[in-house]
């Protein structure tokens, strides 16, 4: 899964545990959990990637 793939999956399991929280069925410091076991597994995932063309050549 590429970089940016795996960002978006991210970003929609971000939203699914927010909902989870919302709605009661799951704990915050689950979902909190869960985000961090998957920092550990893969943490260039959670490093935020420069937006811009500038930005980019700048790195």
């Amino acid at each position: 899964m590429s970089g940016s793939t795996a960002r978006e999956k991210l970003g929609e399991l971000r939203c699914l545990l927010r909902l989870g929280i919302f709605y009661g069925s799951i704990q915050k410091q689950e979902a909190q959990q869960v985000l961090e076991y998957l920092r550990s597994l893969r943490p260039e995932l959670f490093v935020e990637e420069p937006y811009d063309g500038f930005t980019r050549f700048a790195a």
